[in-house]
């Protein structure tokens, strides 16, 4: 399934929900006051808001360059990103993406409760043998 994008004035953004409180919205080829960037954002549903947790949760890179962008280039990123989400949140898109990205996240989970029991069975059976073993040990004393 190719992941939903969200066209904006700086670029296209590729949106990622790990579960049904938390996105990543991302663009490696975003032009903010005509400088290239690479940006994205991480943005939490917090209190039935969705908003970002501390000032790391966006991210830019100068493309070519170790210099930090300008502060007026991530206000301008911010203001976009988040008014772009605003938009997509009401779309007819984003229920079925929450859905899957809930459904992901709790079949993801079950698999590893089952490879972690499937681990303490090998235990177990490791421990009844041992046990096992040592019983036959005693007996035959």
């Amino acid at each position: 399934m190719n992941k939903p994008t969200i066209e904006t004035d700086i670029g296209v953004f590729t949106v990622s929900m790990s579960n049904g409180d938390h996105v990543y919205l991302n663009c490696e080829d975003a032009t903010v006051n005509r400088v290239n960037y690479a940006v994205s954002l991480h943005l939490h549903l917090i209190d039935g808001k969705w908003t970002t947790k501390n000032y790391q949760d966006l991210y830019m890179s100068r493309r070519g360059s170790f210099e930090s962008p300008s502060l007026a280039a991530n206000r301008k990123a911010r203001e976009v990103l988040v008014e772009a989400w605003a938009e997509f949140l009401a779309s007819t898109e984003f229920p079925a993406i929450a859905l899957a990205a809930s459904k992901k996240r709790l079949t993801d989970a079950i698999e590893r409760a089952a490879e972690k029991l499937a681990e303490l069975d090998e235990q177990r059976a490791a421990l009844a043998k041992d046990k096992a073993n040592l019983e036959a040990r005693l007996g035959a004393l």
